[in-house]
């Protein structure tokens, strides 16, 4: 068998899992070229009034160009230039550096009894929770309460101010009179 055969008997093996159709069929299998050009079409029209997505797809090959790792050596960057790109990350890759060197540090931590056994305290730590749960809920409503009574208690003194501030009128006013009657006797 011949190369081209092979690669026939392929598309027709293809066409055939695609469109469902057995060679029994007396109606001749669509061509998948055409069926291409014909989904094409449907997505070009589908497309011709969304211009986001048209104008991602009109850049899409520039957009592939920036992805490519590549991208730096084929931009035509001189060695100069580069050095310099690579002089001002200094200060970030020297931090970068410390929080690595840092993280290599403490790695020995996490190898820890305390780290290891994490898991076995996760029930102790539910306990815990619960019981600061309760005791929070609890100092929640003494809070509410306190704050009624002193609602209450700032309703008092202002009662008892407004009280005082009226009977000192009531007072100042037979005061008043009293000191007429003995002007007058």
């Amino acid at each position: 068998m011949d190369s081209v055969e092979v690669i026939e008997q392929r598309i027709s093996a293809l066409e055939e899992k695609v469109f469902g159709r057995s060679k029994l069929s007396t109606e001749p299998a669509p061509e998948l070229s055409a069926e291409l050009l014909n989904v094409n079409s449907k997505i070009i029209s589908a497309l011709a009034h969304r211009d986001s997505i048209n104008s991602v797809l009109n850049r899409l090959d520039q957009l592939e160009g920036f992805m490519d790792p590549m991208y730096v050596t084929k931009s035509g960057l001189t060695p100069e230039t580069k050095l310099e790109l690579v002089k001002s990350a200094e200060d970030e890759m020297r931090e970068i550096l410390a929080n690595f060197e840092q993280v290599n540090k403490l790695a020995p931590a996490l190898d820890s009894d305390y780290i290891k056994k994490v898991p076995d305290m996760t029930a102790e730590l539910e306990k815990q929770t619960l019981v600061y749960l309760d005791f929070k809920e609890k100092a929640d409503k003494q809070t509410g309460d306190v704050q009624d009574l002193l609602k209450k208690y700032n309703e008092i003194v202002t009662l008892i101010s407004a009280s005082f501030v009226k009977w000192d009128e009531v007072i100042t006013n037979y005061e008043i009179d009293a000191a007429e009657k003995k002007i007058i006797d």
